[in-house]
């Protein structure tokens, strides 16, 4: 074992070489037996964690270096439950599928109320009070009554999750928070969930509010799983907001907290997500006509890598507001090996009536797309007789499936607030009605992503470069000023390196076309 100090136990030497003899799993190694002292301060770095009687120098598991004994006695007592996870990452089962029951058992929480309109709206009374952040505000030192209460083997997960949309008590459509806390060893089972309909889009629950969830939950007698009120012996979080700040509080109640990535999670708790969600629908859940459009990550060969250069990508065009550099009749030609596709910027104030891109593979066909909004062949039974778009919406325009990626894998998004529309939403279209909206395939997706950054690399190098001061006598020449930077491009390939993109680093050519 370690020492947890900085002068070493007298028996620290004679220890290293047994440890090289024995295996993790067989005998715990021998420790030295610190000086007691008289009742120090409560803390998880003074307890031992098998008495828990405190002390003034404590030592450490040489292997998860977490969890500390005032002697080799304590260590052996406590071996055949610490073996269990010491030093191992606690594998979650496969997520169990929830009993129908257990999703009706919320018909006795809700009261379902209606909008003026006629639509069901939802209103759950186990739902925290709007309060400010003060009132989530905790000690770190703990909770006095929890630090006293016995510690079993149990690991805990908590997973914050959202809803795939909702209407509030106000008719207001968003997506609010689910908090759950599973138990996954040694038992498997839900033992919690709240709905967060306190916070709205881009605000997570307060790591309060989940502390006193947690604490609540360490003091309740829990007669499904037959166990008394108790400390688990480790807590798994797959946020790292709430893991951060609800460390150290842990590690004071003589708790381990660990965190895991989405890829270690391995989807547990999605399931609950989507059945509670599909309940949901049943009584006025907010939905559009592409919610149930697969997502990105299911369209075939595509990987969140792509996914993430095109979210990213579309994100700094928004932020930079691009479309403002360039006119609808101004179609930018991209060529990358021996590919060509014609890319124009379309705004809120164009003839589509939506903030985006699109993108063809024939600038013939992009021109009448302009003129008329439809492309110059429309059969069903022509392969590629549609046009690729980015268009930004509202977030309950987006597929529920992108909408959990998002949230699930942190995409970049340019502007979280509710209300917001700047989703960025890819899709093809055969003509510029939605309703017959269908996903892009992977080189599709990909081109979509190349369009977007080779706007963005030549807004940000040649239409943002500063500009002199126009005089207002000079009329005419401050306005051929502003576009001179165009002149770069028109009838003229110029190469152009395209850095970060899902490809890594790329080399294209592009071309202006003034229509």
């Amino acid at each position: 074992m370690e020492v947890d100090q900085q002068q070493p136990a007298p028996a620290e030497q004679s220890n290293a070489q047994s440890e090289n003899t024995q295996t993790p799993t067989a005998q715990p190694e021998s420790v030295a037996t610190p000086q007691q002292t008289p009742a120090p301060t409560p803390a998880s770095e003074n307890t031992c964690d098998q008495c828990n009687k405190h002390f003034e120098k404590l030592l450490r598991c040489g292997k998860c270096k977490v969890v500390r004994y005032c002697s080799a006695d304590c260590q052996k007592k406590a071996w055949p439950q610490h073996k269990l996870v010491c030093g191992k990452k606690v594998e979650p089962p496969q997520a169990r599928p929830v009993p129908s029951k257990e999703i009706e058992e919320d018909e006795e929480e809700e009261n379902v109320k209606y909008t003026e309109d006629g639509k069901k709206i939802i209103e759950i009374a186990a739902a925290p009070p709007q309060k400010p952040d003060s009132h989530y505000h905790f000690d770190p030192a703990g909770d006095s009554v929890v630090y006293d209460l016995m510690q079993d083997d149990s690991v805990w997960l908590v997973l914050l999750r959202r809803t795939l949309g909702f209407v509030d008590k106000d008719g207001v459509p968003h997506r609010p928070f689910i908090v759950m806390l599973f138990e996954i060893a040694p038992r498997n089972g839900l033992r919690t969930r709240e709905i967060v309909l306190d916070h709205r889009i881009g605000r997570l629950p307060h790591p309060g509010y989940v502390y006193k969830i947690l604490i609540k939950q360490m003091k309740l007698s829990n007669d499904l799983m037959q166990q008394p009120p108790h400390r688990p012996k480790s807590i798994i979080f797959t946020s790292k907001y709430l893991f951060g700040h609800l460390k150290q509080v842990l590690e004071n109640l003589r708790i381990i907290p660990k965190f895991w990535t989405e890829e270690e999670n391995q989807g547990y708790g999605d399931q609950y997500v989507e059945l509670f969600s599909k309940h949901m629908r049943k009584k006025g859940f907010t939905e559009s006509n592409n919610s149930h459009k697969p997502g990105l990550l299911q369209i075939a060969g595509v990987g969140r890598r792509l996914v993430a250069g095109m979210y990213s990508a579309a994100a700094e065009y928004y932020k930079n507001k691009n479309w403002q550099h360039f006119q609808v009749r101004d179609i930018l030609q991209v060529t990358w090996l021996d590919e060509t596709w014609y890319f124009v910027t379309t705004r809120k104030e164009d003839f589509t009536q939506v903030l985006g891109i699109i993108q063809e593979e024939n600038w013939e066909e992009l021109v009448a797309i302009l003129k008329t909004g439809v492309r110059k062949t429309l059969a069903e039974d022509v392969p590629g007789a549609y046009h690729k778009m980015t268009i930004y919406t509202e977030e309950l325009a987006i597929p529920f499936q992108d909408l959990a990626d998002i949230d699930k894998w942190s995409f970049e998004i340019a502007d979280l607030k509710p209300g917001s529309t700047c989703w960025p939403f890819p899709g093809c279209f055969r003509t510029l009605d939605n309703s017959n909206l269908f996903r892009p395939t992977r080189a599709e997706l990909w081109w979509l992503e190349v369009g977007l950054r080779t706007l963005n690399h030549i807004v940000k190098e040649f239409a943002q470069q500063p500009k002199a001061v126009p005089n207002p006598e000079q009329g005419e020449q401050a306005e051929q000023a502003e576009t001179s930077w165009k002149q770069k491009f028109i009838d003229n390939e110029l190469p152009i390196t395209l850095e970060n993109t899902s490809e890594n680093r790329i080399h294209v050519k592009v071309k202006l076309i003034h229509v």
